[in-house]
């Protein structure tokens, strides 16, 4: 598939609205699937707006979404599990893709979203290859004003028949100016998660970004994210908030095998009230388990207006040492949420090379949506290497500003999605 060139077309912008017919033929199987499933638009605002810059050439998705003032629809990790309960023909990634697509629209449908306004997917494949057929599209690649950006891993699943997965970011409507409270909508079983709803909506307002913490416990999973979820709590209650205010749980965890223990531990946390929606990664670490948050930080009257005052808050709970590389939390003020795609960045570099070259893209997305380095929430650093990560640690201060570093985690995988990549980055942040 021939691909565009990056930064090869502008901004585009787009209000909630369902697809014309002629838009249909979009990039990866995936999307030409949620095409040809459309459901009728639910979000009847023309704003707030949704803006998506340029194409990267590595992957044929946007290289940036943002989106101001909008409820913020985030899916459960999704499976391609039938209605029968069980992943659908073992080995067969391209039906596999069929029936994940059908769950995603399902999803979609369940929080009264709109497939049109997809902000960010990411993917979850069992190889390379997996990848690949996720890429690959048709010849044509879609209008811009539809392209979500995207991000890859490679891990092991948590059902070991599924080759993939997939959860979403979406942008709803403008919300209830009033509205504080995190809605649960959708049975996440009925749509291929494993536990949880199908969606769990931010409202509109401030919103919280937990760095990864991770505590050792008294060895295994179950023990590791029991201490982990408790010192998560800790960092809720120092930031005035509620488990019911947690909207994404996200896991790094080894072995896959035993990702139903750290569910269990989620059941017990959350025990009383709703789930947040949850995914799961494999990672290669000597510690069991690490846990970060997306949390919703109290409501439209705290968001300021991005001239008369600070766009984040880079906080330190109690007990926690600050990094100038990461924080500890990262709590947006501002309207604007900007989701950077996964970048993959040059051929055949070393180490060294090849994370200059992502940062730089890096940069340079961000120069285009108006952002920066200081206005970055939340950063996911996939690493398929121990010298990669390494260097990636010894690049990063060349960019943050030590003071105003975002909330982080990093993971050594098995694969960034793509053969020959040994890093992939992607960005959530603000604009001032």
């Amino acid at each position: 598939m021939s691909r565009p060139e990056p930064d090869s077309q502008p901004a585009t912008r787009t209000a909630a609205r369902t697809m014309p017919e002629a838009s249909r033929d979009l990039a990866s199987p995936l999307l030409c699937w949620l095409g040809a499933g459309l459901i009728a638009s639910t979000a009847a605002a023309a704003e707030p707006e949704v803006t998506r810059y340029g194409v990267e050439e590595s992957t044929g998705f946007a290289s940036a979404v943002s989106v101001s003032g909008a409820e913020l629809i985030h899916l459960n990790q999704l499976l391609p599990i039938g209605a029968d309960g069980k992943v659908v023909s073992p080995g067969d990634v391209a039906k596999q893709l069929v029936q994940l697509n059908e769950n995603l629209i399902a999803a979609i449908s369940a929080a009264g979203g709109d497939v049109t306004r997809v902000l960010k997917l990411n993917f979850y494949v069992t190889s390379p290859q997996v990848a690949e057929t996720v890429l690959r599209g048709k010849i044509t690649p879609p209008p811009l004003e539809f392209l979500p950006a995207l991000s890859l891993v490679v891990t092991s699943l948590p059902d070991p028949d599924a080759l993939v997965a997939v959860d979403a970011v979406i942008a709803g409507g403008p919300g209830d100016a009033a509205a504080t409270t995190v809605r649960r909508l959708g049975d996440g079983k009925s749509v291929g998660a494993r536990l949880g709803p199908a969606a769990a909506i931010l409202p509109v307002g401030p919103r919280v970004y937990i760095s990864g913490q991770a505590e050792a416990g008294s060895g295994g999973v179950a023990s590791a994210a029991r201490e982990t979820l408790a010192s998560l709590g800790r960092t809720l209650d120092f930031l005035g908030l509620t488990r019911s205010d947690v909207v994404q749980v996200k896991a790094f965890v080894t072995p896959m095998t035993s990702v139903g223990e750290f569910e269990a531990e989620v059941l017990r946390f959350f025990a009383g009230g709703e789930l947040p929606v949850i995914s799961s990664v494999q990672w290669e670490s000597n510690l069991p388990i690490e846990i970060e948050m997306v949390v919703s930080g109290g409501g439209n009257a705290a968001v300021t207006d991005a001239a008369g005052g600070e766009t984040i808050e880079f906080l330190t709970p109690p007990g926690m040492t600050a990094s100038p590389v990461y924080c500890r939390v990262a709590k947006v003020l501002a309207p604007t949420t900007i989701y950077t795609t996964g970048i993959f960045a040059g051929q055949g570099l070393n180490g060294e090379q090849e994370v200059a070259a992502v940062l730089k893209r890096l940069g340079e997305i961000l120069e285009q949506t108006g952002s920066d380095w200081r206005q970055l929430a939340k950063a996911t650093y996939y690493v398929a290497d121990e010298d990669t990560s390494l260097e990636l640690n010894r690049q990063r201060p060349k960019h943050y500003d030590p003071a105003r570093p975002p909330a982080a985690s990093k993971a050594k995988v098995a694969g960034t999605g793509i053969e020959g990549h040994q890093i992939t980055i992607d960005l959530i942040g603000t604009r001032p």
